[in-house]
C-alpha cells in the first residue's frame, strides 16, 4: 500500500563524502543509497552541474537521518595524528588520513 521511496537527505561535493556519509547512516541503521558517484567522477568537469552526488534514504527515515546530520562534528577535528584500525574492516589507515583508504568508514577518536 504505502511505498516508501528514497528522498534526497544532502547533495555531497563529491563520491568520497558521500560514501563516508552512507557508511555513517548504515552505522547507524539507516540504509542510505548514493547517487551520481560514477559521473560526477568520470566527468568532474560538470558533476556539480548534473546536480553533485546526492546521499538518499528511504522517506520513513529521513527524520532519524537528519538526526544523525546535525550530529556532525567539524570534520578537522577527526583528522588523526596517528596510524589508526578502521572499526568497520579492521584496516590499518595512515596518520593523516580520516576515511579509510578500504572502505570509506570516517576515523571515529575514542570517546573521552
Amino acid at each position: 500500500m504505502g511505498e516508501n521511496k528514497l528522498v534526497v537527505l544532502e547533495r555531497m561535493p563529491d563520491a568520497m563524502s558521500a560514501y563516508a556519509l552512507r557508511n555513517r547512516l548504515e552505522a547507524a541503521g539507516i540504509f542510505a543509497v548514493v547517487e551520481g558517484a560514477e559521473s560526477n567522477i568520470t566527468l568532474s568537469y560538470v558533476g556539480s552541474a548534473l546536480g553533485g552526488v546526492k546521499v538518499l534514504v528511504p522517506q520513513d527515515q529521513l527524520t532519524a537521518a537528519r538526526n544523525i546530520l546535525a550530529d556532525r562534528r567539524d570534520p578537522s577535528d577527526d583528522v588523526p595524528d596517528h596510524d589508526w584500525i578502521c572499526q568497520r574492516c579492521f584496516s590499518e589507515v595512515d596518520a593523516g588520513f580520516a576515511i579509510c583508504w578500504k572502505c570509506g568508514t570516517p576515523f571515529r577518536p575514542a570517546e573521552p
